[in-house]
């Protein structure tokens, strides 16, 4: 009888309803859904910086890091469709899962986030007073990666949890082996237009250049031994 009821118990939770949030949708549909709607519940999950740099139409910004974010989640409609979106992806990702867990049934996140928004050309707003940094251009970036030692280029952003992770192990490693290899860092968040241009869709993004030929890209976290070996140290 035992036996009995621990697979029926089993065969329940297999044939649950998952908790997940709906597959991310490309920006060209998750716009076509959004369209649809006659009143739109879109989220920015990013930070009140990121946001001000650039956002969609009609959004409203609630900070997945803020302490306020499950407050203000709950002063959604739970019998409307939700529409999520951060920079890359992954934050939006939580978001939607954490929605999901909330009793929200109809949760759209973004794939891409808003950087592949902007790939695929679609409008995005400012705010009226603020002054976005124009970036790092392509002519500039060529000459940084033309050096005559390697170059380890990092797209990072101050708000990116794996980047703050790493930032101790990449500082002792430009100390340690200071003039063999040129650091070089861009924030993601000022540099739209670059990170378009070389088709970097997620952060932190490292590519590797020696003699200004690109050697080695890597997306995510990495090792220091990795690191030094690609570089040649």
């Amino acid at each position: 009888m035992k036996i009995y009821s621990v697979l029926l118990t089993l065969v329940t939770l297999l044939n649950a309803e998952p908790i997940f949030a709906q597959d991310a949708i490309q920006p060209s549909e998750f716009q076509k859904l959004m369209n649809k709607q006659s009143a739109v519940q879109l989220i920015d999950v990013r930070t009140v910086g990121e946001y001000a740099g650039g956002h969609l139409e009609g959004s409203q910004n609630i900070d997945i890091s803020s302490s306020e974010f499950t407050k203000e989640i709950e002063k959604l409609d739970k019998t409307q469709p939700v529409f999520v979106y951060c920079l890359s992806g992954g934050r939006s990702a939580s978001a939607s899962r954490k929605l999901v867990s909330m009793g929200y049934s109809n949760v759209y996140d973004m794939k891409g986030g808003i950087m592949a928004w902007k790939r695929a050309e679609l409008p995005v707003e400012t705010a009226g007073n603020t002054s976005k940094p124009a970036g790092t251009s392509k002519s500039s970036y060529n000459k940084l990666v033309a050096a005559d030692v390697p170059v380890l280029v990092n797209f990072y952003a101050p708000w990116c949890g794996p980047c703050r992770k790493m930032k101790p192990m990449l500082d002792a490693l430009e100390t340690e082996a200071s003039g063999k290899f040129n650091y070089v860092k861009l924030n993601a968040d000022d540099n739209d237009v670059l990170l378009k241009t070389l088709s970097i869709t997620e952060i932190p993004t490292f590519i590797i250049y020696k003699n200004g030929t690109k050697t080695w890209k890597h997306v995510g976290l990495v090792e220091k031994e990795t690191l030094t070996k690609e570089l040649g140290l």
